[in-house]
């Protein structure tokens, strides 16, 4: 560990880590619905009401952020203050078993990928579970490793399974997988020794009960639905299909794709031909593995197999942000492979395996820290309301866009606004957007506030273009946004009193303009607070 090539590493994974969680950036959508549960309720009904706003959350996860929020305020910094120690943690669990199971230059290369990775700093360190999923596969992988030598540390493997599946709900499945391989080793070579496996056995199972019970008491028939629907790219079509074939590789290969290079993929060749390269590196990679040692090779693979039988049977889908405790096993597979490779090669071209991976290191390098640097931030709501509370008059009035209602109510009076009329989600119905408007007629300040729009609804430019006829804006507020559009958040304002203009439209009129995406996605209903009565505060 005290290489320099390892310590600079480390040095770049805290580094950038830190960088996005001291940056404080607006909580968005997802992390204030959690966040707004874990306020208002004490830890009894926290762990076992279901969560507002369709939620779901491992007790073990809940119960730590209304600690962390306890000691460290109701803030970006509470809230995130467990996800971002997790994602250090992983850090130092990632390179024991890296150096464990690679060779030198392999396990470098993808320490350094695991490090540099954007995707793992920025959800990282929001309030939400995806880096106690990443620790927790990580420390059940090292717990099953470790269990299979001769001499365990019981203790040690017993509390870091119990703390993953506790915190991580693809950890039930992954500890599931990783205690099979072991009892089958226990049967077959007498590691662990029997009274090993019992205590490591009860430990897992405990906390898996309580998770899987914990989730079966707060994830309503409504949620699961919800979820089902939201994330129907994540799950393999039907299995009859050409594509079904195709979906598992296609799938890991999307996953190391967003965990390393956060779409830049599509824009750079070099950086698409990185991520393609890794993903064809895990097969040779779990063959050689398992040539060196199969139940350790079962127990890195075990994850990965047992995440696509659940997307399968749409228990859990593989996409995005929900797929990031894939990226350890994945990238320990492609160090397998670059370790594979360099085998196979004969002694004057081992260079070569050599150079490919310092290639991707500085393809992951560049990458954040020149294209893509942290801070990264996503509907960053609270510097533009800070702007507005400086600039409104005592006679202002706010309308908020359904998605901005919770950063509107969390945010807002941190900024001096207190009253506000919510709007309600009009999806596919466009005109009841303008209808809600039109209470504003005649008035000459009024403050439009969204953020969460998307932009293949059209939502936003309808708003806008009905605004625009009807009234004349005054002042535009954006926020600042990784990718620039409307979804980051703007506050607009409009002076809504010439009779003239007022004239020139209503809501039964105005022309509904096209989206900038054709609705190509599922018809997925609105989330966030119910659809009741528009809200006054």
């Amino acid at each position: 560990m005290r290489h320099p090539v390892v310590l600079a590493c480390f040095a770049l994974g805290i580094v950038v880590r830190t960088i996005q969680f001291a940056a404080q950036s607006s909580l968005w959508l997802d992390e204030l619905a959690v966040a707004h549960t874990v306020i208002v309720r004490d830890l009894v009904r926290l762990v076992i009401e279901p969560l507002a706003y369709r939620q779901v959350a491992p007790a073990g996860f809940l119960v730590l952020q209304k600690i962390a929020i306890t000691v460290a305020g109701v803030g970006e910094l509470g809230f995130r203050l467990i996800p971002w120690v997790a994602s250090l943690v992983a850090l130092f669990v990632f390179w024991r078993l890296a150096e464990r199971l690679l060779t030198r230059p392999a396990a470098w290369t993808v320490f350094l990928l695991f490090a540099a990775s954007p995707a793992l700093a920025w959800f990282g360190s929001q309030a939400k579970q995806y880096s106690t999923d990443v620790l927790g596969v990580l420390l059940l992988i090292w717990a099953g490793c470790e269990l299979l030598t001769p001499r365990p540390r019981v203790a040690r493997a017993v509390l870091a399974g119990v703390f993953a599946i506790l915190t991580s709900m693809p950890a039930v499945l992954a500890g599931g997988a990783i205690g099979l391989i072991l009892l089958v080793a226990a049967v077959r070579t007498g590691l662990p020794r029997r009274t090993v496996f019992v205590l490591v056995g009860a430990g897992w199972a405990v906390a898996a009960l309580v998770t899987a019970g914990q989730s079966q008491l707060t994830v309503s028939a409504e949620t699961r639905e919800y979820m089902l629907m939201f994330w129907a790219r994540g799950f393999p079509p039907a299995p009859t299909t050409l594509d079904a074939l195709l979906w598992t590789p296609r799938v890991l290969s999307e996953v190391l794709n967003f965990a390393l290079f956060f779409g830049l993929a599509d824009q750079l060749w070099i950086v698409a031909a990185v991520a393609a390269t890794l993903a064809v590196l895990v097969v040779p990679g779990a063959w050689w593995l398992a040539r060196r040692s199969g139940y350790h090779a079962a127990v890195v693979m075990s994850p990965i197999v047992v995440g696509v039988l659940a997307a399968a049977v749409h228990l859990l889908p593989l996409s995005g942000r929900v797929s990031l405790w894939l990226v350890g096993p994945l990238l320990l597979l492609a160090g397998s492979g670059l370790s594979a490779v360099a085998d196979w090669c004969s002694p004057r071209l081992r260079a070569i395996p050599a150079a490919a991976g310092a290639l991707m290191a500085a393809v992951a390098i560049t990458s954040v820290t020149i294209l893509e640097p942290p801070p990264y931030r996503s509907q960053d709501l609270k510097p533009v309301l800070a702007h507005v509370g400086a600039q409104m008059q005592p006679d202002d009035t706010f309308y908020v866009y359904y998605g901005a209602r919770l950063a509107m109510r969390f945010y807002g009076p941190r900024a001096g606004i207190t009253h506000w009329i919510e709007g309600n989600c009009h999806r596919r119905n466009t005109p009841e957007y303008f209808r809600e408007l039109d209470a504003f007629r005649g008035q000459s300040r009024v403050w439009v506030i969204w953020t969460h729009a998307i932009p293949r609804f059209g939502e936003p430019e309808a708003i806008r273009s009905y605004l625009s006829t009807i009234g004349t804006e005054r002042l535009r507020i954006e926020a600042p946004g990784r990718d620039g559009d409307v979804a980051s958040g703007e506050a607009l304002l409009y002076d809504l009193s010439d009779p003239a203009r007022l004239a020139a439209s209503d809501a039964e009129s105005h022309p509904i303009p096209l989206p900038d995406q054709p609705d190509e996605g599922p018809n997925v209903p609105c989330g966030g607070p119910a659809n009741d009565a528009s809200v006054v505060r």
